[in-house]
């Protein structure tokens, strides 16, 4: 059989998805593969196909149980070549799939990595010969993986005593640095490397920086409608956006852990039979969820890695119609996930603590070992908070006890379903005979006959998957029976949770002899802060965002665009806006001493301080149009990028931020004089093109800009963008209305007065600005000297160029700069925005914005030469 007619047969597709038939092929080749592929993308396919057409057995080690059952389930739909081993099976079944197994009944067997430890179980595999073994979610063997499992460790010494002949690991989500630690925890030789499929072309990703994320999740909603999943960080955002939303008429429900068993899978069910049209979760939600229609997916809080943000968005659009994907951001979801990463590092102090705490829980005595597992449990974690541990710390000095060998944390082997009746004997009887027939009649008769009266006593673990052979029905429909007569008060039903629980692997000793090792703490806080300095670096991103995540991932693709995502979508202007704040920004921190409280830089920048000191900085005032939540996201924008540090709304210059601002030079640049006569003249002409959009967008004329307002822009002549929005009372609104048509009035007025007439018909203000390039002024240096950000300089040249053509720029612009800039001119780019995503980083909009200028106004520039 061939690899595409076993994919016809077994899973019914005519032809395999992108980057599947390659990774088959290595695999058949006897290669080692590692292989990255999204959730959705078809990767149990790519080791299940070999499995099949190949001769012999092959091993599949997953961690999910549920998972393993339902691949297998799937797979012998049509055909019985699979099965399972796993903690959910009795000894009895355990034989007989063995037995099975030695008969050559199957051609793939899926184990849970505990089973790797089994010394009798490895000993009977070894005598099958195995061919091949497959890892799935291998990202568990790497202790950076987000799942990391220590039983993932014995999977290189199984495979050697297995003698297998090629190991082949899958995985959704792992970084460069986990595919290396995959690599090397598995021993895998000269391995294939397949990284794809992470490209979602129907999926678009934004992010929204706002503090009004509830209004803003219901504005969503309403705008791109439902099914939708709303990702938040506590069970209580889960409940409190729900009832939010339920308040508005939209019909939802909420799901987190803290909900039981039952109520979950209701929850669950109703979701993907579109009963409820929102679920806002945890992130709890949403693994084995096949629901392929689901439209948008909100980040209510900013997750805290690139890994668990992809997951969640990746559950949008599997159907391939186009969906959306929000990420509403506040500083606050910063700090809530730097508080949890701070609580994960445990002192030597919290560590002991823990460990007395313990032992003081169950009564052991110094020189004494607790012999029974432990549950970490609620009873557990109530006690440890009384006594002052909270829940980030308690993982985090449990994690550094078992890392010191002085205790194990260990899954449950009870996995089993339980449960009770409610009725006496004599009432159970009489209602199971008035039953008609049919299957709830069949299952309550077979559960007196399995568990008899002590059914009716205590609670009983009960064997759903044995019950369900025994009367030819699903798992599912079983549990769905017992679930329903749970919901009559016939009995009590709980389905399986698997817990942890710790054994103790030593004798109490005195806290001070405790010998800790705490590099793993160490290298697990690094390693979330660099995830969570990722997240916040997407957060800010100004390329691409599929294109950030595709490289995150390691899938290299040149000059990647999505083309749908609001970076791609985003106007020049509204970058150009948050790049004059951020120098503003650094431009008065420095002013200021390089510190200064966020309170005081927002009435620095808004003109509103009183204190002397503050008044002399250059920058006060110059930000009056932009809010205070546009200045608060710049400067989030600034610490994301490390050019501040912010400490508690104290904003600190790093010297990445320092380097980044041209020392300030005393020299003064002359001003115009103010002429009455001419800004009055200038200021009816204003006041006559405002009555004009006044008709045009049937507004009162004070409406679109008030007198006052006026009076300054005729006063100040502004003839660029910049220099109109840095007029107090202007805004982008106002801009977005008249702007233009207010630059266009104030350019011919100053024109007919002469005033922009000077030598070589060059305007006067912009004299000495060519003054400035003539005499070798580099633009950090002009910039410095004019008091304006290079942004706004780089506007003054391009105006400058257009009355002279022989303007000199090599001072301005390095010549291989200029070179590539012109190149991509040549190719036909012409958008700043696109211009800056195909060239290095080191390249500023500035630069481009002049060279593109020059380019654009002197037809013989490269014909002769950079001059």
């Amino acid at each position: 059989m061939t690899p595409l007619e076993a994919l016809k047969n077994f899973f019914g597709y005519e032809n395999f998805r992108p980057g599947q038939e390659e990774i088959i092929e290595a695999i058949l080749g006897g290669h080692d593969v590692l292989a990255v592929l999204p959730t959705g993308a078809g990767k149990s396919v790519c080791y299940q196909i070999p499995a099949i057409v190949s001769e012999g057995l092959s091993v599949v080690v997953s961690p999910l149980i549920a998972l393993m059952k339902d691949q297998v389930d799937s797979l012998n739909r049509r055909h019985n070549v699979a099965t399972y081993l796993n903690s959910t099976l009795e000894y009895a079944e355990e034989q007989k799939i063995m037995r099975e197994l030695f008969e050559g009944k199957f051609k793939l067997l899926y184990v849970s990595p505990e089973k790797l430890g089994n010394v009798q179980f490895i000993e009977q595999l070894k005598n099958l010969a195995p061919q091949r073994l497959f890892v799935d979610e291998a990202h568990c063997i790497s202790e950076w993986g987000m799942d990391f499992r220590p039983s993932y460790r014995r999977i290189r010494e199984f495979a050697e005593l297995l003698e297998l002949k090629s190991i082949s690991a899958f995985t959704a989500t792992a970084t460069p640095e986990v595919r290396e630690d995959i690599i090397k925890q598995l021993a895998l030789r000269n391995p294939k490397i397949f990284v794809s499929g992470f490209e979602r072309e129907n999926l678009s990703l934004s992010v929204i920086r706002t503090k009004h994320k509830k209004e803003t999740v219901l504005e969503l909603l309403r705008n791109h409608g439902a099914p939708a999943i709303i990702y938040v960080s506590t069970r209580r955002n889960a409940e409190a956006v729900n009832q939010f939303l339920r308040s508005n008429n939209i019909n939802s429900s909420y799901y987190h852990a803290g909900l039981s068993p039952e109520v979950r899978r209701i929850i669950q069910d109703d979701f993907l039979n579109s009963r409820i049209d929102v679920i806002c979760a945890t992130n709890a939600f949403g693994m084995g969820i096949d629901k392929s229609d689901i439209r948008l997916v909100i980040h209510y809080n900013m997750p805290g890695s690139i890994e668990n943000y992809y997951q969640e968005v990746g559950r949008a659009g599997r159907d391939g119609k186009p969906s959306k994907a929000y990420l509403l951001y506040s500083d606050h979801d910063v700090e809530i996930h730097k508080y949890f990463i701070e609580n994960s590092k445990p002192s030597r102090e919290l560590i002991t603590r823990v460990y007395n705490l313990l032992h003081d829980f169950t009564n052991t005595a110094l020189g004494s070992r607790y012999e029974k597992p432990l549950p970490i449990d609620n009873t557990l974690k109530q006690f440890l908070n009384m006594n002052g541990i909270k829940g980030g710390q308690i993982d985090g000095a449990l994690n550094a006890l078992r890392d010191s060998g002085y205790i194990e944390i260990v899954a449950n082997k009870e996995l089993t379903a339980r449960g009770n009746f409610l009725l006496p004997l004599h009432e159970a009887q009489t209602y199971i005979k008035k039953l008609s027939g049919g299957t709830a009649k069949d299952i309550l008769l077979m559960l007196v006959k399995l568990y008899g009266s002590a059914l009716f006593k205590e609670e009983t673990s009960i064997n759903t998957s044995y019950i369900s052979k025994i009367l030819g029905i699903s798992e599912e429909k079983l549990i769905e029976y017992l679930t329903r007569f749970a919901e009559l008060g016939i009995m009590d039903f709980h389905l399986p949770t698997a817990t942890l629980s710790i054994i103790f692997t030593t004798t109490r000793v005195k806290s001070e002899f405790l010998q800790l090792n705490l590099e793993r703490a160490k290298k697990a806080y690094e390693y979330s802060t660099r995830k969570l300095k990722k997240m916040i670096d997407f957060v800010f991103a100004e390329e691409c965002r599929f294109a950030y995540i595709l490289d995150y991932f390691g899938e290299q693709l040149q000059d990647y665009r999505c083309g749908r995502c609001d970076n791609c979508l985003r106007t020049k202007e509204s970058y150009s806006g948050l790049q004059y704040l951020t120098e503003i920004i650094l431009k008065t921190v420095e002013e200021n001493g390089g510190s200064i409280e966020f309170n005081t830089l927002f009435k620095i920048l808004k003109g509103s301080a009183r204190g002397n000191e503050e008044r002399k900085i250059s920058t006060f005032g110059v930000c009056k149009h932009f809010t205070k939540e546009e200045i608060k996201n710049a400067t989030e924008y600034l610490t994301a990028k490390e050019f501040i540090k912010d400490f508690k709304n104290n904003l600190t210059l790093t010297d990445k931020g320092q380097k980044s601002i041209p020392q300030e030079d005393k020299k003064e640049i002359p001003r115009p004089e103010e002429d009455y006569k001419r800004t009055l003249e200038l200021f009816n002409r204003l006041k006559e093109k405002r009555e004009e959009a006044a008709k045009k967008f049937f507004q009162p004329p004070n409406l679109i800009c008030r007198d006052e307002v006026l009076k300054r822009i005729a006063k100040l002549e502004p003839i660029s963008t910049f220099q109109l929005l840095a007029i107090e009372g202007v805004n982008e609104r106002m801009v977005n209305k008249i702007g233009d048509d207010f630059i266009e009035v104030i350019r011919n007025f100053r024109e007919e007065k002469n005033v922009l007439k000077s030598t070589d018909g060059i305007p006067e203000e912009l004299l000495n600005l060519r003054d400035l390039i003539s005499k070798g002024y580099s633009l950090a240096d002009i910039s410095s000297l004019l008091r304006s950000p290079e942004a706004v300089v780089s506007v003054l040249i391009e105006s400058l160029i257009k009355f002279d053509r022989k303007l000199n720029i090599s001072k301005l612009v390095a010549r291989d700069k200029t070179e590539k800039i012109i190149a991509l001119l040549k190719e036909g780019f012409t958008e700043l925005k696109e211009l800056k995503e195909q060239l290095p980083k080191d390249f500023s909009y500035a630069e481009i914005r002049i060279v593109k200028a020059k380019f654009e106004t002197t037809s013989d520039f490269f014909n002769k030469g950079l001059r």
